[in-house]
């Protein structure tokens, strides 16, 4: 009987030590995850001030509106929508992974990881397109580690 209490007590153990350590994972996730949307909506702020101040400046010079129109629809938009794509596929990247500690079995793991990789493959290769349209220091990095978090020995992939 006290064979049978200690392993219990030693099962519950490692069962706690498994969420204890899933639990952290998720929060390093969501840490990475915050730069990275912090990184994008800095960004996204600054060129949409950017167009705002643009579009203000039109009636100072009448000569100049098309010129200015065309170089807002040409740079600013683009970048503008380019920014809000790749927050929404860093933000499914995030909802995959966490999502991943609370699947029930290794086989939803599985189907989980396999959609995250595709998402990770789309999401880098808009950070690509973003980086095509304007150079923005330390977006590539913020982005790049909440995807790593799914390739290391400890993700919540490998922990489940």
């Amino acid at each position: 009987m006290f064979r049978s209490m200690a392993a219990l007590q030693e099962a519950v153990g490692e069962r706690l030590l498994v969420a204890d350590q899933r639990t952290e994972a998720v929060r390093s996730v969501n840490r990475a995850f915050d730069r990275a949307r912090q990184s994008i909506a800095q960004n996204l702020e600054s060129v949409q001030q950017e167009m705002a101040a643009a579009s203000m400046s039109i009636g100072d010079d009448p000569d100049a509106v098309s010129g200015l129109l065309l170089r807002i629809v040409s740079t600013h938009v683009p970048i503008s929508q380019a920014l809000a794509e790749l927050r929404g596929l860093a933000s499914q990247a995030l909802n995959l992974l966490v999502r991943s500690a609370q699947l029930p079995d290794v086989d939803a793991v599985a189907q989980a990881r396999k959609e995250f990789e595709t998402v990770a493959a789309r999401t880098r290769e808009q950070l690509g397109i973003v980086e095509g349209l304007a150079k923005i220091d330390g977006l590539r990095g913020s982005v790049e580690a909440v995807l790593a978090r799914a390739g290391s020995g400890n993700s919540l992939f490998a922990q489940r």
